[in-house]
């Protein structure tokens, strides 16, 4: 997750001996300028983040009783809001999720945390690299440049790069549409203030097929 800039872990403590266990982790990145801006105007745009991978283990999930009923991802739901809240203390209010409708995902987590959806993003360049792994070719603006070791070893441009990855075996194609959603967090003045300004369309959460209509 060299692109992410904040992580945020689910730990449980065993109630007799006192020791921890990982049962999870959210890990964030900065959204970049145009995407930022599009979703509560460029006065906002520093306060988005986006949940680029979020886990849990199967261990660490358990039932839930509400109003009479049972629930479950109980611990997914309540890592993802508790880690926003928590990345309020650094200035950011605004989160983006998405989730894979070709991985028979409609963003349940999301629901269940009351996040807004959006609807469905537009498809974006992707590559393919020899090795089989895809990527997002807005990670190519990252490979023009080499600053480690505290100099520039090379700097090139976008074509330049993406001629070099064709030269070497890389494939682009168009990715497929996700579901995208949005999530505010802070005080309720805050909260207010961040729906008022939303430019993005608020739609009802959409709905798993039945296994016939899938089929």
């Amino acid at each position: 997750m060299g692109t992410s800039k904040h992580q945020v872990g689910l730990f449980f403590k065993h109630p007799k001996t006192g020791r921890e266990f990982f049962g999870g982790a959210a890990v964030f990145g900065r959204t970049a300028g145009t995407h930022a801006s599009n979703v509560c105007g460029p006065k906002h745009k520093h306060e988005v983040l986006t949940l680029v991978r979020g886990a849990c283990c199967p261990w660490a999930d358990h039932e839930v009783e509400s109003n009479g009923k049972k629930h479950s991802g109980a611990a997914a739901s309540f890592l993802i809001s508790h880690a926003c809240d928590l990345l309020a203390s650094k200035g950011f209010h605004i989160f983006i999720g998405y989730s894979d409708p070709q991985a028979n995902e409609i963003g349940t987590v999301y629901q269940a945390a009351n996040w807004i959806y959006t609807g469905m993003t537009s498809a974006t360049e992707r590559y393919r690299t020899s090795d089989g792994r895809e990527h997002d070719c807005r990670q190519i603006s990252g490979l023009t440049r080499d600053r480690r070791n505290g100099g520039l070893a090379y700097k090139r441009t976008r074509r330049q790069q993406k001629e070099i990855l064709l030269k070497q075996g890389c494939t682009f194609f168009k990715g497929n549409a996700k579901h995208r959603y949005v999530y505010f967090t802070g005080d309720k003045w805050k909260k207010l203030e961040l729906a008022t300004a939303l430019r993005l369309q608020q739609l009802p959460y959409p709905k798993r097929q039945s296994q016939d209509k899938a089929v």
